[in-house]
């Protein structure tokens, strides 16, 4: 895998507003162990709480903590020409 100083998560080539898929294995790592809680936490929430706002509010918190390691992992985003 194409790998860049630390980088785990490379900006998209088309847009560099959006990270692209991981190019290590610790950005695989995060991608799978985040969808695992993402669906572990919906299916909990939806079952015994039954809450809808509880799933919204968990959804949105999982994917702020997600870019927030993208950001802090990741290429850096800036427009390109």
């Amino acid at each position: 895998m194409n790998r860049r100083d630390g980088v785990w998560f490379p900006a998209k080539t088309d847009c560099r507003w959006l990270w692209d898929l991981p190019t290590c294995w610790q950005g695989w790592t995060v991608v799978v162990c985040w969808w695992i809680a993402l669906i572990a936490g919906v299916l909990y929430l939806s079952t015994i709480v039954g809450s809808l706002k509880g799933v919204v509010l968990f959804v949105a918190v999982m994917s702020l903590l997600l870019t927030a390691i993208c950001y802090a992992k990741g290429e850096r985003l800036r427009l390109r020409d």
